[in-house]
Protein backbone atom coordinates (compact mmCIF):
# COMPACT_ATOMS: atom_id res chain seq x y z
CA UNK A 1 0.00 0.00 0.00
CA UNK A 2 2.87 2.40 0.75
CA UNK A 3 4.71 1.97 -2.73
CA UNK A 4 1.16 2.39 -4.27
CA UNK A 5 -0.54 5.31 -2.50
CA UNK A 6 -0.24 8.56 -0.73
CA UNK A 7 -2.58 9.66 1.88
CA UNK A 8 -3.73 13.39 1.56
CA UNK A 9 -2.61 15.98 3.48
CA UNK A 10 -5.85 18.11 3.07
CA UNK A 11 -8.50 17.77 5.62
CA UNK A 12 -11.22 19.78 4.22
CA UNK A 13 -12.17 18.36 0.66
CA UNK A 14 -14.15 21.54 0.12
CA UNK A 15 -10.82 23.61 -0.23
CA UNK A 16 -9.57 20.97 -2.40
CA UNK A 17 -10.86 18.26 -4.46
CA UNK A 18 -8.81 15.23 -3.77
CA UNK A 19 -9.19 11.53 -1.98
CA UNK A 20 -8.03 10.80 0.95
CA UNK A 21 -5.80 8.10 -0.50
CA UNK A 22 -4.77 8.55 -3.98
CA UNK A 23 -2.15 6.96 -6.22
CA UNK A 24 1.28 8.83 -6.07
CA UNK A 25 1.91 9.33 -9.91
CA UNK A 26 -1.22 11.75 -9.70
CA UNK A 27 -1.44 15.30 -8.23
CA UNK A 28 -4.01 17.20 -9.93
CA UNK A 29 -7.53 18.38 -8.31
CA UNK A 30 -10.61 16.45 -9.18
CA UNK A 31 -13.34 18.22 -11.57
CA UNK A 32 -16.55 18.59 -9.71
CA UNK A 33 -19.83 17.70 -12.73
CA UNK A 34 -22.96 16.53 -12.45
CA UNK A 35 -23.78 12.72 -12.88
CA UNK A 36 -25.69 13.91 -16.30
CA UNK A 37 -22.03 15.23 -17.85
CA UNK A 38 -20.32 11.65 -16.69
CA UNK A 39 -22.52 9.41 -18.10
CA UNK A 40 -25.29 8.91 -21.09
CA UNK A 41 -28.24 6.86 -20.22
CA UNK A 42 -28.88 4.63 -23.15
CA UNK A 43 -32.70 5.12 -24.47
CA UNK A 44 -32.67 2.13 -27.23
CA UNK A 45 -35.69 -0.08 -26.81
CA UNK A 46 -36.80 -3.97 -27.04
CA UNK A 47 -39.75 -5.39 -27.84
CA UNK A 48 -39.98 -9.48 -27.92
CA UNK A 49 -43.31 -9.65 -29.11
CA UNK A 50 -42.23 -7.75 -32.15
CA UNK A 51 -39.04 -9.51 -33.38
CA UNK A 52 -37.90 -13.18 -33.43
CA UNK A 53 -34.55 -12.28 -32.91
CA UNK A 54 -33.26 -14.00 -29.28
CA UNK A 55 -30.87 -12.53 -26.97
CA UNK A 56 -30.08 -12.86 -23.12
CA UNK A 57 -32.21 -11.05 -20.59
CA UNK A 58 -31.26 -9.62 -17.70
CA UNK A 59 -33.72 -8.97 -14.93
CA UNK A 60 -33.35 -7.33 -11.58
CA UNK A 61 -33.77 -11.19 -9.91
CA UNK A 62 -30.73 -11.57 -11.71
CA UNK A 63 -28.37 -9.55 -9.89
CA UNK A 64 -26.79 -10.29 -6.52
CA UNK A 65 -27.59 -7.39 -4.49
CA UNK A 66 -24.98 -5.05 -3.13
CA UNK A 67 -22.38 -8.16 -4.87
CA UNK A 68 -22.04 -6.61 -9.07
CA UNK A 69 -22.52 -10.37 -9.78
CA UNK A 70 -24.66 -12.03 -12.10
CA UNK A 71 -26.88 -14.98 -11.04
CA UNK A 72 -29.08 -16.17 -13.93
CA UNK A 73 -29.35 -14.93 -17.69
CA UNK A 74 -33.37 -14.99 -18.99
CA UNK A 75 -34.30 -15.58 -22.45
CA UNK A 76 -35.91 -12.46 -24.36
CA UNK A 77 -38.76 -14.84 -26.25
CA UNK A 78 -40.25 -15.70 -22.64
CA UNK A 79 -40.65 -12.18 -22.14
CA UNK A 80 -43.69 -9.71 -22.59
CA UNK A 81 -42.75 -6.40 -21.40
CA UNK A 82 -40.46 -3.73 -23.46
CA UNK A 83 -36.96 -3.94 -22.37
CA UNK A 84 -34.09 -1.75 -22.56
CA UNK A 85 -31.00 -2.70 -24.80
CA UNK A 86 -27.51 -2.65 -23.31
CA UNK A 87 -24.12 -3.78 -24.92
CA UNK A 88 -20.92 -4.97 -23.73
CA UNK A 89 -19.13 -3.25 -21.01
CA UNK A 90 -22.23 -0.88 -20.47
CA UNK A 91 -22.98 -0.12 -16.76
CA UNK A 92 -26.19 -1.39 -15.40
CA UNK A 93 -27.87 0.00 -12.47
CA UNK A 94 -31.42 -1.01 -10.65
CA UNK A 95 -33.77 1.85 -9.99
CA UNK A 96 -36.26 0.09 -8.98
CA UNK A 97 -36.42 -0.58 -4.58
CA UNK A 98 -32.73 1.53 -4.73
CA UNK A 99 -31.81 0.08 -1.49
CA UNK A 100 -31.01 -3.53 -2.52
CA UNK A 101 -27.90 -2.24 -4.60
CA UNK A 102 -28.52 -3.97 -7.81
CA UNK A 103 -25.14 -2.83 -9.85
CA UNK A 104 -23.34 -4.77 -13.16
CA UNK A 105 -20.94 -4.14 -15.89
CA UNK A 106 -22.25 -6.41 -18.76
CA UNK A 107 -19.83 -8.70 -20.10
CA UNK A 108 -22.34 -9.40 -23.35
CA UNK A 109 -24.63 -7.61 -25.36
CA UNK A 110 -28.55 -8.12 -24.68
CA UNK A 111 -31.54 -6.79 -23.01
CA UNK A 112 -32.50 -6.32 -19.22
CA UNK A 113 -35.45 -5.35 -17.36
CA UNK A 114 -37.02 -1.43 -17.87
CA UNK A 115 -36.48 -1.39 -13.87
CA UNK A 116 -32.63 -1.05 -14.82
CA UNK A 117 -31.07 2.08 -15.87
CA UNK A 118 -28.50 0.98 -19.01
CA UNK A 119 -25.16 4.06 -18.19
CA UNK A 120 -22.32 4.50 -20.54
CA UNK A 121 -19.56 6.65 -19.59
CA UNK A 122 -18.72 10.16 -21.44
CA UNK A 123 -15.86 11.73 -19.95
CA UNK A 124 -15.29 9.22 -17.98
CA UNK A 125 -14.78 5.22 -18.45
CA UNK A 126 -17.65 3.02 -17.44
CA UNK A 127 -15.56 1.14 -14.91
CA UNK A 128 -14.84 4.57 -12.83
CA UNK A 129 -18.42 4.83 -13.02
CA UNK A 130 -19.44 1.40 -11.68
CA UNK A 131 -17.12 2.32 -9.03
CA UNK A 132 -18.55 5.21 -8.25
CA UNK A 133 -21.92 4.09 -8.21
CA UNK A 134 -20.81 1.76 -5.56
CA UNK A 135 -19.97 4.63 -3.21
CA UNK A 136 -21.70 6.21 0.01
CA UNK A 137 -22.29 9.21 -2.03
CA UNK A 138 -24.03 7.81 -4.75
CA UNK A 139 -25.93 5.60 -3.09
CA UNK A 140 -27.30 8.88 -1.01
CA UNK A 141 -28.73 10.25 -4.37
CA UNK A 142 -30.46 6.94 -4.82
CA UNK A 143 -32.64 7.25 -2.13
CA UNK A 144 -34.28 10.45 -3.50
CA UNK A 145 -37.17 8.53 -4.80
CA UNK A 146 -40.88 8.35 -5.88
CA UNK A 147 -43.64 6.19 -5.00
CA UNK A 148 -43.89 3.98 -1.27
CA UNK A 149 -44.45 0.49 -2.16
CA UNK A 150 -42.31 0.43 -5.13
CA UNK A 151 -39.88 3.46 -4.33
CA UNK A 152 -37.71 4.21 -7.34
CA UNK A 153 -34.75 5.91 -7.70
CA UNK A 154 -35.06 9.73 -9.15
CA UNK A 155 -33.41 9.99 -12.70
CA UNK A 156 -33.40 13.35 -12.66
CA UNK A 157 -32.19 14.27 -8.86
CA UNK A 158 -29.58 11.67 -9.65
CA UNK A 159 -28.55 12.99 -13.05
CA UNK A 160 -28.44 16.96 -11.40
CA UNK A 161 -26.27 15.75 -8.44
CA UNK A 162 -22.70 16.59 -8.30
CA UNK A 163 -19.70 13.66 -7.98
CA UNK A 164 -15.94 14.46 -8.02
CA UNK A 165 -13.97 13.14 -10.96
CA UNK A 166 -10.03 12.65 -11.96
CA UNK A 167 -8.22 12.49 -15.41
CA UNK A 168 -9.16 9.35 -17.04
CA UNK A 169 -5.84 7.44 -16.73
CA UNK A 170 -6.49 8.16 -12.84
CA UNK A 171 -9.51 6.69 -13.04
CA UNK A 172 -8.44 3.84 -15.34
CA UNK A 173 -6.16 3.17 -12.25
CA UNK A 174 -8.57 3.53 -9.11
CA UNK A 175 -11.01 0.95 -11.52
CA UNK A 176 -8.42 -1.45 -12.38
CA UNK A 177 -6.92 -1.42 -8.70
CA UNK A 178 -10.89 -2.11 -7.97
CA UNK A 179 -11.24 -4.79 -9.53
CA UNK A 180 -8.20 -6.62 -8.60
CA UNK A 181 -10.25 -6.57 -5.13
CA UNK A 182 -13.47 -7.60 -6.62
CA UNK A 183 -11.67 -10.54 -8.54
CA UNK A 184 -10.40 -12.06 -5.11
CA UNK A 185 -13.62 -11.53 -3.53
CA UNK A 186 -15.13 -13.83 -6.47
CA UNK A 187 -11.75 -16.29 -6.13
CA UNK A 188 -13.18 -16.88 -2.29
CA UNK A 189 -16.79 -17.21 -3.40
CA UNK A 190 -15.87 -19.29 -5.76
CA UNK A 191 -13.76 -21.41 -3.36
CA UNK A 192 -17.22 -21.41 -0.57
CA UNK A 193 -19.20 -22.87 -3.65
CA UNK A 194 -16.73 -25.70 -4.50
CA UNK A 195 -16.64 -26.45 -0.89
CA UNK A 196 -20.19 -26.55 -0.35
CA UNK A 197 -20.18 -28.77 -3.75
CA UNK A 198 -18.05 -31.66 -2.12
CA UNK A 199 -19.72 -31.37 1.08
CA UNK A 200 -23.07 -31.94 -0.74
CA UNK A 201 -21.02 -34.67 -2.66
CA UNK A 202 -19.67 -36.36 0.04
CA UNK A 203 -22.94 -36.59 1.97
CA UNK A 204 -24.55 -38.72 -0.73
CA UNK A 205 -22.14 -41.13 -0.31
CA UNK A 206 -22.19 -40.68 3.68
CA UNK A 207 -25.92 -41.41 4.32
CA UNK A 208 -27.60 -44.13 2.80
CA UNK A 209 -29.26 -43.52 -0.83
CA UNK A 210 -32.96 -45.67 0.18
CA UNK A 211 -34.42 -47.30 2.33
CA UNK A 212 -32.62 -50.44 3.61
CA UNK A 213 -29.48 -49.41 1.67
CA UNK A 214 -26.09 -48.98 2.82
CA UNK A 215 -24.17 -45.70 2.57
CA UNK A 216 -21.49 -46.20 -0.15
CA UNK A 217 -18.76 -45.00 2.17
CA UNK A 218 -18.10 -46.65 5.56
CA UNK A 219 -15.70 -45.24 8.53
CA UNK A 220 -13.74 -47.75 10.73
CA UNK A 221 -13.03 -47.88 14.31
CA UNK A 222 -9.78 -47.23 16.09
CA UNK A 223 -9.13 -50.84 15.37
CA UNK A 224 -9.81 -50.63 11.60
CA UNK A 225 -12.31 -53.00 11.84
CA UNK A 226 -15.82 -52.05 10.56
CA UNK A 227 -18.50 -50.72 12.31
CA UNK A 228 -22.15 -52.28 12.65
CA UNK A 229 -24.86 -51.99 10.17
CA UNK A 230 -27.23 -49.21 9.97
CA UNK A 231 -30.43 -49.54 12.23
CA UNK A 232 -33.85 -48.39 11.15
CA UNK A 233 -35.20 -46.76 14.53
CA UNK A 234 -38.14 -44.15 14.96
CA UNK A 235 -35.84 -40.95 15.37
CA UNK A 236 -37.98 -40.48 18.46
CA UNK A 237 -35.62 -42.70 20.08
CA UNK A 238 -32.75 -40.82 19.23
CA UNK A 239 -33.99 -37.63 20.15
CA UNK A 240 -35.03 -35.37 23.13
CA UNK A 241 -36.87 -32.25 23.33
CA UNK A 242 -36.16 -29.10 25.43
CA UNK A 243 -38.46 -27.07 26.68
CA UNK A 244 -37.71 -23.56 28.62
CA UNK A 245 -39.23 -20.27 28.02
CA UNK A 246 -37.83 -16.62 28.17
CA UNK A 247 -38.99 -14.05 29.68
CA UNK A 248 -39.65 -10.15 28.13
CA UNK A 249 -36.25 -8.79 30.57
CA UNK A 250 -33.79 -11.27 28.46
CA UNK A 251 -32.03 -9.48 25.95
CA UNK A 252 -31.24 -12.88 22.82
CA UNK A 253 -31.74 -12.74 19.54
CA UNK A 254 -35.30 -14.04 18.17
CA UNK A 255 -36.10 -15.92 15.38
CA UNK A 256 -39.56 -14.94 14.38
CA UNK A 257 -42.20 -17.18 13.15
CA UNK A 258 -41.92 -15.22 9.82
CA UNK A 259 -38.96 -15.84 8.73
CA UNK A 260 -37.98 -12.47 9.46
CA UNK A 261 -34.69 -13.24 10.69
CA UNK A 262 -33.24 -12.26 14.06
CA UNK A 263 -33.83 -9.58 15.64
CA UNK A 264 -33.39 -8.62 19.28
CA UNK A 265 -36.49 -9.65 21.72
CA UNK A 266 -36.55 -5.78 22.77
CA UNK A 267 -37.25 -5.17 18.64
CA UNK A 268 -39.88 -7.91 18.73
CA UNK A 269 -41.51 -6.13 20.60
CA UNK A 270 -41.45 -2.49 19.99
CA UNK A 271 -44.16 0.13 19.68
CA UNK A 272 -45.33 -1.47 16.39
CA UNK A 273 -45.18 -4.64 17.25
CA UNK A 274 -47.79 -7.17 19.56
CA UNK A 275 -47.75 -6.68 23.03
CA UNK A 276 -45.64 -9.43 25.06
CA UNK A 277 -47.37 -12.39 26.35
CA UNK A 278 -46.28 -13.80 29.10
CA UNK A 279 -48.32 -17.22 28.97
CA UNK A 280 -46.48 -17.78 25.46
CA UNK A 281 -42.94 -15.95 25.68
CA UNK A 282 -40.03 -17.78 23.19
CA UNK A 283 -38.20 -21.24 23.49
CA UNK A 284 -34.52 -21.08 24.31
CA UNK A 285 -31.98 -23.05 22.35
CA UNK A 286 -29.10 -23.74 24.13
CA UNK A 287 -25.59 -24.57 22.94
CA UNK A 288 -25.37 -27.51 20.47
CA UNK A 289 -29.20 -28.29 19.93
CA UNK A 290 -31.23 -28.06 16.78
CA UNK A 291 -34.52 -26.41 15.74
CA UNK A 292 -36.56 -26.25 12.82
CA UNK A 293 -39.89 -23.87 12.12
CA UNK A 294 -42.47 -26.18 12.02
CA UNK A 295 -45.07 -24.05 10.55
CA UNK A 296 -42.81 -24.20 7.00
CA UNK A 297 -42.12 -25.72 4.03
CA UNK A 298 -38.86 -25.07 4.67
CA UNK A 299 -37.59 -27.86 6.04
CA UNK A 300 -34.05 -26.84 7.69
CA UNK A 301 -32.76 -28.05 10.58
CA UNK A 302 -30.67 -25.46 12.35
CA UNK A 303 -27.90 -26.64 14.90
CA UNK A 304 -27.02 -23.82 17.38
CA UNK A 305 -22.90 -23.76 17.43
CA UNK A 306 -23.28 -20.29 19.33
CA UNK A 307 -19.31 -20.43 20.22
CA UNK A 308 -19.95 -17.24 23.15
CA UNK A 309 -21.92 -20.05 24.30
CA UNK A 310 -24.68 -17.81 25.29
CA UNK A 311 -28.61 -19.18 24.85
CA UNK A 312 -30.13 -18.23 21.94
CA UNK A 313 -34.05 -17.66 21.68
CA UNK A 314 -36.25 -18.65 18.96
CA UNK A 315 -40.42 -18.25 18.39
CA UNK A 316 -42.54 -21.53 19.86
CA UNK A 317 -42.87 -22.36 16.24
CA UNK A 318 -39.35 -23.96 16.44
CA UNK A 319 -39.44 -27.08 18.59
CA UNK A 320 -35.99 -27.40 20.01
CA UNK A 321 -34.49 -31.04 20.39
CA UNK A 322 -30.81 -32.87 20.64
CA UNK A 323 -29.37 -36.46 20.82
CA UNK A 324 -29.92 -38.48 23.36
CA UNK A 325 -26.76 -40.27 23.36
CA UNK A 326 -25.04 -39.98 20.21
CA UNK A 327 -24.00 -37.10 18.49
CA UNK A 328 -26.75 -34.02 17.63
CA UNK A 329 -24.66 -33.00 14.00
CA UNK A 330 -24.92 -36.18 12.77
CA UNK A 331 -28.68 -35.91 13.31
CA UNK A 332 -29.38 -32.73 11.62
CA UNK A 333 -26.88 -33.43 8.87
CA UNK A 334 -29.64 -36.63 8.34
CA UNK A 335 -32.50 -34.70 8.84
CA UNK A 336 -30.89 -32.06 6.28
CA UNK A 337 -30.09 -34.38 3.63
CA UNK A 338 -32.74 -36.23 3.95
CA UNK A 339 -35.17 -33.03 3.62
CA UNK A 340 -37.65 -35.06 0.89
CA UNK A 341 -38.28 -38.12 3.23
CA UNK A 342 -39.06 -35.54 6.04
CA UNK A 343 -41.11 -33.01 3.92
CA UNK A 344 -44.13 -36.29 3.03
CA UNK A 345 -45.09 -36.01 6.84
CA UNK A 346 -45.60 -32.77 6.41
CA UNK A 347 -49.73 -31.73 7.27
CA UNK A 348 -51.61 -29.06 5.48
CA UNK A 349 -52.45 -26.93 2.25
CA UNK A 350 -52.11 -23.42 2.72
CA UNK A 351 -49.25 -24.00 5.45
CA UNK A 352 -47.61 -27.14 6.11
CA UNK A 353 -47.16 -28.23 9.46
CA UNK A 354 -44.31 -30.57 10.97
CA UNK A 355 -44.85 -31.05 14.27
CA UNK A 356 -42.79 -32.31 16.59
CA UNK A 357 -44.31 -35.14 17.52
CA UNK A 358 -44.83 -35.98 13.66
CA UNK A 359 -41.12 -35.71 13.27
CA UNK A 360 -40.41 -38.06 16.14
CA UNK A 361 -42.62 -40.73 14.32
CA UNK A 362 -40.52 -40.79 10.92
CA UNK A 363 -38.11 -43.63 10.78
CA UNK A 364 -34.42 -43.30 9.45
CA UNK A 365 -31.38 -45.97 9.02
CA UNK A 366 -29.10 -44.79 11.86
CA UNK A 367 -25.45 -46.04 12.56
CA UNK A 368 -23.96 -46.58 15.67
CA UNK A 369 -22.69 -43.69 17.99
CA UNK A 370 -18.92 -43.66 17.48
CA UNK A 371 -19.71 -44.14 13.75
CA UNK A 372 -21.97 -40.69 13.86
CA UNK A 373 -18.95 -39.45 15.60
CA UNK A 374 -16.64 -40.05 13.09
CA UNK A 375 -19.30 -39.00 10.38
CA UNK A 376 -20.38 -35.53 12.40
CA UNK A 377 -16.50 -34.67 12.80
CA UNK A 378 -15.94 -35.16 9.07
CA UNK A 379 -18.66 -32.98 7.85
CA UNK A 380 -18.16 -30.51 11.02
CA UNK A 381 -14.19 -29.77 9.75
CA UNK A 382 -15.59 -28.88 6.21
CA UNK A 383 -18.08 -26.68 7.78
CA UNK A 384 -15.07 -24.76 9.58
CA UNK A 385 -12.97 -24.50 5.82
CA UNK A 386 -16.38 -23.10 4.71
CA UNK A 387 -16.55 -20.63 7.60
CA UNK A 388 -13.09 -19.67 7.27
CA UNK A 389 -13.98 -18.91 3.67
CA UNK A 390 -16.65 -16.82 4.68
CA UNK A 391 -14.61 -14.97 6.71
CA UNK A 392 -12.29 -13.95 4.06
CA UNK A 393 -14.94 -12.94 2.45
CA UNK A 394 -16.33 -10.49 4.84
CA UNK A 395 -12.74 -8.97 5.37
CA UNK A 396 -11.96 -8.83 1.67
CA UNK A 397 -15.57 -7.16 1.20
CA UNK A 398 -14.56 -4.64 4.68
CA UNK A 399 -11.38 -3.95 2.75
CA UNK A 400 -13.19 -2.97 -0.23
CA UNK A 401 -15.75 -0.54 1.44
CA UNK A 402 -12.80 0.91 3.12
CA UNK A 403 -11.19 1.86 -0.27
CA UNK A 404 -14.83 3.43 -1.93
CA UNK A 405 -14.45 5.93 1.15
CA UNK A 406 -10.91 6.38 0.50
CA UNK A 407 -10.41 6.69 -2.89
CA UNK A 408 -12.99 8.78 -3.88
CA UNK A 409 -14.23 12.59 -2.92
Amino acid sequence: MKALFKMSEVMNKEEKMVPELRFKEFEEQWAVRDFNSMVKKRKEKFDPKKTTEALPCIELESIQKEKGILLEVFNSEDQSSIKNKFYKGDVLLGKLRPKLKKYLIANFDGVCSSEIWVLNGKNSTNEFVYYLIQTYRFYKSTLVTSGSKMPRADWEYISTSTFSIPSLPEQQKIADFLSAVDQKIQQLQRKKELLAQYKKGMMQRLFPPGVGQAPEIRFKDEQGNDFPEWEEKKLGDEITEFKKKSDKENQFPVLTSSNAGLLLQSEYYGENRLTYRSNLGFNIIPQEYITYRSRSDNRKFTFNLNSTGKTGIISTYYPVFKSISGNSYFIVSLLNFSQNHVGRHSVGTSQTVLSYNELKRIKFFIPTELEQQKIANFLSALDEKVTKVEQQIEQAQRFKKGLLQKMFV
